[in-house]
């Protein structure tokens, strides 16, 4: 059960919950010892509930605290929305908990990456990168209540593959180019060609392939990558 203190008051004698300031009319204070005049504050006790299609009403008495005999519970009873209240509410639980989606995938998205040997990701935390990139874009396009674009998501993916066997390669151009002799003329230019083929893949007949990484002609890796 969740709880909350108020600053609601109940006077046992005349059977009624007063506030703060009806006490206050009364000429008393709530820094007093109230309870010699047997008035107690009251602490509003509440069942767990969906705050978004389900409201909470104040059941009617009042009882005494059985763990703290100075104070007294007031219980609320749950009821459910109906009508425009209740699709305000579930807009609101939708965006809400995409949020917390949101920011759950961001916090596992900076979790450690593995790097290989050329200083880049290994594949299987691209792969995880790219499904959370993903699940992001799906997010959104729920959140702003528009029609999921899945050409464009299997456009992304490969785009992100794509660019990660680039990035895959860079420290080979750039040693390259303080060491020439790290490579032969021929493998140089096997490799520009190889990179000039990823940059040309999206405008390959059949792109995006169905977003299946498999099923797309990536270029052949040069053997001395």
């Amino acid at each position: 059960m969740n709880k909350e203190t108020t600053m609601n008051y109940y006077d046992k004698k005349l059977n009624i919950v007063l506030t703060e300031q009806l006490l206050i009319n009364r000429g008393l204070s709530p820094y007093m010892d109230l309870s010699s005049i047997e008035i107690y504050p009251i602490r509003y006790e509440y069942k767990q509930f969906n705050q978004y299609t389900q409201k909470q009403e104040p059941v009617n008495g009042v009882h005494v605290d059985p763990f703290n005999p100075k104070q007294y519970v007031q219980d609320f009873q749950v009821t459910n929305l109906s009508g425009d209240e209740l699709v305000s509410a579930q807009e609101r639980q939708k965006r809400d908990e995409a949020s917390q989606r949101l920011s759950k995938i961001d916090e596992e998205s900076v979790r450690p990456i593995c790097a290989n040997v050329s200083g880049t990701a290994t594949e299987q935390d691209m792969l995880y990168l790219i499904e959370n990139e993903l699940t992001k874009q799906k997010i959104r396009t729920e959140l702003e209540n528009k029609e999921y674009d899945k050409n464009y998501s299997d456009s992304l993916k490969i785009r992100m593959w794509r660019d990660y066997l680039l990035d895959s390669t860079d420290w080979l151009v750039l040693r390259y180019s303080e060491q020439p002799n790290s490579l032969t003329e021929l493998q140089y230019n096997e490799l520009i060609i190889y990179r000039q083929e990823l940059r040309n893949l999206p405008n390959k007949e059949g792109f995006p392939w169905d977003g299946d990484l498999t099923k797309t002609p990536f270029p052949t890796k040069p053997d001395f990558i």
